[in-house]
């Protein structure tokens, strides 16, 4: 057999098994649950919002059997329950985050000594104002883990309405790991809200040297100078963050607040506008109004 045949049969073959592995089968065998879960939160980042909600039920049906799988579908829940919840669809929201806790508590029964499932967990209740159970849960890891830096991050954010306590905790995190840009992130609100501006500031300047191609270390940084009404620079940061994530929601709503405490209403309409194309269904209600009332102060 000639070379060229040779080349051309294996190529072929190559090709095949390609299609087949896209087509998520292999000798007849499906997707292993791990990889389903990530396509679906895959899609979710990519902003494929319908995709990741298309694959809803079929990923509700696995059968899984490690922490792994059962911590990352939980991942999964609370992304698409967040997204409910923004488009004020508040009953499918909270089944989607009752079953992201039931997959937490099921990683947890199955390995009780992973810090993991309590993180998750923890962070879970941490955004959704459940304060006494994120703590417990952060707790429990530093229990397990004493210098576990994302349960110092965790419990810090848990206690922000407790200044000293969050900065103790942030400040241990920054010892553990002084590259953490989190940590600098999380601290310098901190700061901000009690006052200590030039540490908030020097901070956040820690966290974008520490990671200058993160959008979110500029958006925390344009936060901080947009509260200081130090607004040229507050743009700049929002700006920077777009320049490096033109799909960035968070940054459009920066720089709109930013144009309306200018009272330059025109302009903040147009960034609030942008934010709404970006992510139409996130909030379109509240930041429409915010938009006609914007107009009326023309």
């Amino acid at each position: 057999m000639s070379c060229k045949k040779i080349f051309i049969r294996a190529f072929m073959a190559l090709f095949i098994v390609s299609i087949v592995l896209i087509n998520g089968e292999v000798s007849g065998k499906s997707l292993p649950p791990a990889a389903k879960i990530q396509e679906g939160i895959n899609r979710f980042n990519a902003l494929d919002y319908k995709g990741a909600l298309g694959l809803l039920d079929e990923i509700i049906a696995l059968n899984l059997s490690t922490a792994a799988e059962y911590n990352l579908r939980g991942e999964y829940f609370v992304k698409l329950g967040e997204y409910r919840y923004d488009t004020m669809k508040y009953d499918e929201g909270k089944e989607l985050f009752n079953l992201a806790i039931r997959d937490y508590n099921s990683a947890i029964e199955l390995a009780p000594k992973d810090v993991k499932s309590y993180v998750n967990r923890g962070n879970f209740y941490c955004k959704h104002g459940e304060q006494d159970l994120a703590v417990k849960d952060y707790d429990k890891v530093l229990e397990l883990d004493p210098n576990n830096v994302d349960a110092y991050i965790g419990r810090g954010n848990a206690y922000t309405n407790t200044g000293h306590l969050a900065q103790r905790d942030f400040n241990r995190a920054i010892e553990l790991a002084p590259n953490n840009f989190k940590a600098y992130m999380a601290r310098s609100i901190i700061y901000l809200n009690i006052g200590q501006n030039n540490l908030a500031l020097e901070d956040a300047n820690k966290a974008v040297a520490l990671n200058p191609e993160n959008p979110e270390v500029y958006n925390n940084r344009g936060l901080i100078y947009n509260n200081l009404k130090q607004y040229d620079s507050a743009l700049k940061d929002y700006s920077k963050a777009l320049e490096l994530d033109p799909k960035n929601f968070s940054a459009y709503k920066g720089r709109g607040s930013v144009y309306f405490a200018l009272q330059q209403y025109e302009l903040a309409i147009e960034e609030l506008n942008k934010a709404i194309e970006i992510y139409p269904e996130l909030n379109a209600v509240n930041l429409r109004r915010h938009c006609d009332y914007l107009r009326r102060q023309q």
